[in-house]
């Protein structure tokens, strides 16, 4: 018998670390159309945030938006690997904050599940 010492998971999961902050999928759509980017909603009111993701990077100096996978949660901004060479830190978070005026931006490292 062979007893395994450490962690073991049968879910699967995907980290991340961005500045940025959580956003509400209501507010998100408002931050979509006023940035003009266009997206569909099924006849559930989903929205593939997927086919989403280059209009986003184009559009919001190139934030990005996660979702839980369960449409419960989402957020919006730049990873952290994302920082230019030429950039500093203070920089890199004002190009966040620029785009989400009046939300309140911290760094964010979640884990969820796939």
């Amino acid at each position: 018998m062979k007893i395994r010492m450490g962690f073991v998971s049968n879910s699967s999961t995907s980290s991340f670390c961005i500045y940025g902050c959580e956003i509400e999928k209501e507010e998100l759509h408002k931050l979509f159309t006023d940035n003009g980017i266009t997206f569909e909603e099924d006849e559930d009111g989903y929205v593939d945030y997927g086919e989403l993701e280059e209009k986003i990077a184009k559009k919001l100096n190139g934030c990005e938006v996660i979702d839980d996978g369960e449409c419960e949660m989402l957020w919006i901004g730049r990873e952290w690997a994302s920082i230019k060479d030429d950039e500093t830190g203070k920089q890199f978070k004002e190009s966040v904050e620029k785009i989400l005026p009046g939300k309140k931006c911290e760094t964010i490292q979640e884990e969820i599940a796939c």
